[in-house]
């Protein structure tokens, strides 16, 4: 999939981060995306940092934003997070 949108060569990709689980299917596909040279991508974080701490949460969360170029947060919560969670 990733192969099939960096071949768009579309200027911006939008993505909805949710659920740390995700973040290496995203961040893989983000990753392949952003080898066109062009694409940016922006991502609508709501839950960058999960209300329920599970075993690779903060190795996930952290995969994924390595493939973001920004963010728009849905709070000023979110946006603040917690700098000891990614540590």
């Amino acid at each position: 999939m990733g192969f099939a949108i960096a071949r768009k060569k579309a200027p911006l990709i939008l993505v909805r981060f949710w659920l740390p689980f995700m973040g290496p299917c995203l961040g893989t596909i983000l990753r392949i995306i952003r080898w066109n040279g062009i694409s940016k991508v922006v991502c609508i974080a709501d839950n960058i940092i999960p209300h329920e701490k599970r075993l690779g949460d903060k190795w996930f969360t952290r995969y994924f934003i390595g493939a973001v170029d920004a963010f728009i947060t849905m709070s000023k919560k979110s946006e603040s997070g917690s700098d000891d969670f990614y540590q």
